[in-house]
């Protein structure tokens, strides 16, 4: 038999992991969609820049214009290429999947204890390394954390778990 103390600890495992799901996807999402953004707008600003420079050669102001419009390319296309938009998108994607497999792990380990097949101790083995496993996948986000997201999906994932898993408590 499990205890209610070793019970809400897998519980809310749980529904940690399901908010870390949400919270990787959705920030991942967010990542890919600006590196996109800037992507296309280093894209239409070379495009433009042509037809500046071309222009300059009937309009000779538009030739300054053109320098100082290029001049915000380079820029951006230095901080595009400093910036770590897709690698970061690309590592909460694998953050995201990691947490979707122990999740079924944790979801495998909530059923055990609602049959009653596994001790405490057993229980609390498999929970810890669970949990450092978990842990461990988090640590490997370095982007900045994005707090209306995380609160927002952390919402979410509490809604459906409590949904999810009403008639088990």
């Amino acid at each position: 038999m499990v205890s209610e103390v070793t019970r809400f600890a897998v519980w809310d495992t749980l529904c940690d992991l399901e908010a870390n799901v949400r919270y990787c996807v959705a920030l991942s999402d967010q990542r890919q969609r600006f590196h996109k953004a800037v992507r296309f707008g280093l894209l239409v600003g070379i495009t433009l820049e042509g037809g500046l420079l071309f222009g300059a050669t009937q309009i000779p102001w538009l030739f300054w214009f053109g320098v100082f419009f290029g001049l915000l390319l380079a820029v951006l296309t230095i901080w595009d290429a400093m910036s770590n938009y897709a690698a970061d998108a690309a590592t909460l994607k694998l953050v995201g999947s990691i947490c979707v497999s122990l999740k079924l792990e944790t979801d495998f380990l909530w059923r055990r204890i609602e049959n009653g097949l596994d001790d405490e101790d057993m229980v609390e083995q498999n929970l810890q390394a669970l949990q450092n496993r978990m842990a461990g996948a988090m640590g490997w986000i370095q982007c900045e954390l994005n707090l209306k997201l995380q609160c927002s999906t952390e919402e979410q994932a509490n809604a459906e778990m409590t949904y999810r898993y009403v008639k088990r408590l």
